[in-house]
């Protein structure tokens, strides 16, 4: 094959690519989406619809890695109910997460699995809590293991993920972002 033959082709691939970068970005840009860093903890929002088409789901999560072996979350998914649940990613086999609550009560999490994210029947009464003031977390195992954590920023950052996902709801509502059944059914291939 002729160099110049091959060098005149790397131009158009180029462009192919070069397209198809600014074709996705521009699509990904209307996206009901929101991330940022809040205290330091990840904080995500976002609006799409369900797998029907016909509801809007509405999600944020705030998200926090203390260390390799433990990272807490707090999450909303409004198809899942009302309120926000607590998830815990953790790399204890077993033990108990325990947060010690402003009123004297504690609130423990039992966990049996390397690796995993344990889900917590969380209150309301204990999101109300974590929303209000960094709490403290322990850890121990039956072997007298114990670690302790802090919630710290954590409310700040709840607050911001809640509002995050009221203004992409804005902004749907004034088709500042695709939210739409239409828009996410154009890009999903349904």
């Amino acid at each position: 094959m002729d160099i110049k033959a091959k060098h005149r082709s790397m131009p158009a691939a180029a462009f192919a690519v070069i397209f198809s970068l600014s074709t996705y970005a521009a699509a990904q840009s209307n996206e009901c989406a929101s991330e940022e860093a809040v205290a330091g903890w990840a904080t995500t929002a976002s609006l799409a619809p369900d797998e029907s088409g016909d509801f809007l789901v509405g999600r944020w999560e705030t998200r926090r890695d203390y260390s390799t072996h433990f990272g807490l979350r707090v999450a909303y998914d409004s198809s899942d109910g009302a309120a926000p649940v607590l998830k815990i990613w953790h790399n204890y086999k077993r033990g108990s997460f325990t947060m010690r609550l402003p009123d004297g009560r504690s609130f423990a999490v039992p966990v049996s699995a390397n690796y995993a994210v344990t889900q917590a029947n969380t209150p309301p009464e204990v999101i109300a809590y974590l929303r209000a003031a960094p709490m403290r977390i322990e850890f121990t195992t039956a072997g007298g293991k114990w670690k302790k954590y802090r919630t710290d920023g954590l409310p700040h950052a709840i607050l911001a993920a809640e509002d995050a996902l009221q203004r992409l709801k804005d902004e749907q509502g004034e088709e500042k972002c695709g939210a739409r059944e239409s828009w996410w059914r154009r890009f999903s291939g349904q």
